[in-house]
């Protein structure tokens, strides 16, 4: 009887053992596929770009109509874009975790390079001529004057 009362003992521990080593092996896992993802991404952090402050009348002429015409009154209730991409090869992605944003970013489908942004910045981002201009405003299309607003202009890759 004591024989086998020691042997389910033994299975009871071996099994104890065996669920440890199952969580330490996916905490491992884990830990290395994060590592990897995270070194293996080509995305650029828009931070690490090179950029300066302007003002709305140091925009390129095109960059300063469009966000004009958009400022206008008739314009307040249409669907706007959250990138104006007059540019023609980039995109917007929103990256979620669950129902949440995480970050976003402008990917170039000419060489399929990305840029990472957080959230919280003014929109819309306006691409042109390889520059990224975001405005300091966070709703820059129903400010009062959109001639006073100050734009930080990112030189892309």
């Amino acid at each position: 009887m004591t024989l086998i009362i020691d042997v389910i003992h033994g299975l009871i521990k071996l099994k104890l053992i065996v669920n440890k080593m199952k969580i330490k092996l996916n905490i491992i896992m884990v830990l290395f596929f994060s590592f990897f993802f995270s070194c293996s991404s080509n995305i650029c952090d828009i931070e690490k770009l090179d950029k300066a402050k302007i003002d709305f009348d140091k925009l390129p002429q095109l960059v300063k109509d469009t966000l004009l015409e958009l400022s206008k009154p008739k314009h307040y209730f249409e669907d706007k874009a959250d990138l104006l991409n007059l540019d023609g090869n980039y995109k917007l992605k929103i990256k979620k975790i669950g129902p949440w944003i995480d970050y976003l970013l402008i990917i170039d489908a000419t060489n399929n390079e990305k840029y990472k942004l957080k959230r919280g910045l003014g929109k819309p981002f306006v691409i042109y001529d390889s520059h990224l201009y975001i405005s300091d405003d966070l709703n820059m299309l129903v400010v009062n004057n959109i001639r006073k607003l100050k734009f930080t202009d990112y030189k892309l890759k």
